[in-house]
C-alpha cells in the first residue's frame, strides 16, 4: 500500500506514471526508508521541486483516504501465534511508521502486545536508535529484520544480525550487507 501511494502521489505532482520497479531502485540506493522522503527524491529527480510537507500532506491524505484499506497481513497467522507466545526469543517491533499508523498494522496482524519503536519515538532507520533502545529493554544479542538497504544498516549499527526479507532482487540487501536474505517473513517461523 505504501507503493501503491507513493506511484499515486507521484501521479499527482508530476501527471506521470511511475513504476513499481523505479520506486525499488531508488529504495535499493538507501537513505530511504521514510516513504515520503522517497517520494519527494522521486519528484525532485523528474525536476518537480515540492517541500517535504507538501509531499507528507497530500501522501499521507491518499494513504489514509485509500490505500490503508487496502493492506493485507503478510505474515502467515500461525507464525504470529508463535510470536505472541513464544517466551524466548522476545520479539519486537522498529518502523518507520507513524506511531498511529504502526499500531494500526500491530492490530491488523494480531502483535499489538509487542513493544514498538516508531518514527515517533526515535530517529529513523538506518540510524540504529530505536533498535538499541529495545536492545537495553530485552538484551543486547538482537536479530533484525528489513526489507530494505536502510534497515539493514540499522541492524549493523545495533550489532544486530542482519535478516533481509525481499522475493525479488535480494542482491539489493546482500550489498547493503545483510547476512541472509529470504523471500518472506515466513520463511523464519521454522528458524524460531
Amino acid at each position: 500500500s505504501y507503493d501503491t501511494t507513493i506511484k499515486a502521489s507521484i501521479e499527482l505532482f508530476a501527471n506521470k506514471t511511475i513504476e513499481f520497479s523505479e520506486i525499488q531502485a531508488k529504495r535499493n540506493a538507501g537513505g530511504y526508508n521514510n516513504d515520503w522522503v522517497l517520494t519527494k527524491a522521486l519528484l525532485n529527480d523528474m525536476g518537480i521541486d515540492k517541500s517535504l510537507q507538501e509531499v507528507t500532506d497530500a501522501f499521507q491524505d491518499l494513504y489514509i483516504g485509500t490505500y490503508s484499506a487496502n493492506e493485507k497481513p503478510l505474515i502467515k497467522a500461525e507464525f504470529t501465534q508463535g510470536i505472541t507466545t513464544s517466551k524466548s526469543p522476545t520479539f519486537a517491533i522498529v518502523t518507520g511508521r507513524p506511531l498511529q499508523e504502526a499500531k494500526s498494522g500491530q492490530n491488523m496482524v494480531g502483535l499489538q502486545e509487542l513493544a514498538i519503536i516508531s518514527m515517533d519515538c526515535a530517529p529513523p532507520k538506518p540510524a540504529p536508535d530505536g533498535i538499541i533502545s529495545l536492545q537495553k529493554k530485552f538484551g543486547k544479542r538482537s536479530w533484525m529484520f528489513g526489507d530494505n538497504p536502510d534497515d539493514i544498516e540499522a541492524a549493523h549499527g545495533s550489532g544486530s544480525v542482519a535478516i533481509g526479507i525481499r522475493a525479488e532482487d535480494q542482491q539489493a540487501l546482500y550489498d547493503a550487507g545483510a547476512d541472509i536474505v529470504v523471500a518472506s517473513i515466513n520463511e523464519l517461523e521454522q528458524w524460531l
